[in-house]
């Protein structure tokens, strides 16, 4: 479960004014709005790329206050995503083509990835 807390961020001229907002497990959500209105803000706050938002983010019961992206449990996409020229899933999974990377020995060992 994701909840929000009276969560606030300001960027510029631009903010989030005190958002609350559960989503529970198992639920689809959509945030859907016109250009600039803070629907990627909204979600990196969430991810925690913006740690000076105020109010409360808890995944799962957990306060997220002082815990880092990579310790979140969560994955953001952006949909004008900065890729490589377009490739099928599996050249994405072993770029770069490095023999020592180790998406590169999964596909060549005995394992084989799962989409």
């Amino acid at each position: 479960m994701i909840q929000l807390e009276r969560v606030s961020l300001t960027r510029g001229s631009f903010s989030l004014r005190e958002i609350d907002l559960t989503i529970k497990q198992g639920e689809h959500f959509f945030i859907i709005g016109p250009s600039g209105s803070g629907k990627t803000l909204l979600l990196e706050t969430i991810a925690g790329i913006h740690p000076d938002a105020e109010g409360r983010i808890l995944i799962n019961g957990k306060d997220m206050e002082n815990v880092p992206p990579e310790k979140r449990g969560l994955s953001l996409m952006y949909q004008d995503y900065s890729l490589p020229p377009p490739h099928c899933c599996r050249k994405y999974y072993i770029w770069p083509e490095d023999p020592g990377h180790s998406a590169t020995r999964n596909l060549q060992g005995n394992r084989k990835p799962r989409f």
